[in-house]
Formats: C-alpha cells, structure tokens, sequence
C-alpha cells in the first residue's frame, strides 16, 4: 500500500509543474499574437493619417469590406482612395 500512496503524492506534486508551464507557454503566444495585431493596428492607422495607400494596399485583404457605425459599407479601394461616405461616420 506504500508504493501506491508514495505514487499518488508525487503525481499530485508533480502534474501542477507541467500544468503551469503549459499555461505559461500560451500565455506567451497569447501576448505575442496581441502584440502582432495591434503593431499591424497602428501601421494601418498611421496608413490612413498620412495617406499611404501602398501601406493600407498590404493591410487589407482584397474582399475587405467596412461597416461603420451608422451602417455604411466601404470596399478596400474606397478605404485606399480616401472615398468618405456622405454621412461622415469614418473616422481617419
């Protein structure tokens, strides 16, 4: 009955180590793919501020397609060319 129990206390010792180092290592990965998005955020809002419209061309995908808030839809070459919607609720 010994072995057993000395068996149990190390698994329950033990299998917490591997459990955190797996949440750690997400957690990682978490904030690097966090970091990559909001890095390509910024590049697309300083695309938009300066006009750059090779930089917003690599940023958005070819089908993009945007809703703002009052419901307005723009396609990716209205984005490039700087079309503003009548209602102005784009903001750049």
């Amino acid at each position: 009955m010994r072995p057993v129990l000395f068996i149990a206390v190390l698994v329950l010792t033990v299998a917490p180590m591997g459990v955190g180092q797996g949440q750690s290592a997400r957690g990682s990965h978490r904030t690097s793919v966090e970091e990559t998005i909001r890095k390509l955020d910024n590049e697309r809002i300083q695309a938009q501020i300066h006009a750059d419209a090779t930089a917003l061309d690599r940023i958005y995908a070819a089908d993009f397609i945007g809703v703002g808030p009052s419901g307005t839809v723009r396609t990716k070459p209205q984005v490039i060319c700087g079309d503003r919607p009548l209602d102005n609720d784009w903001a750049r």
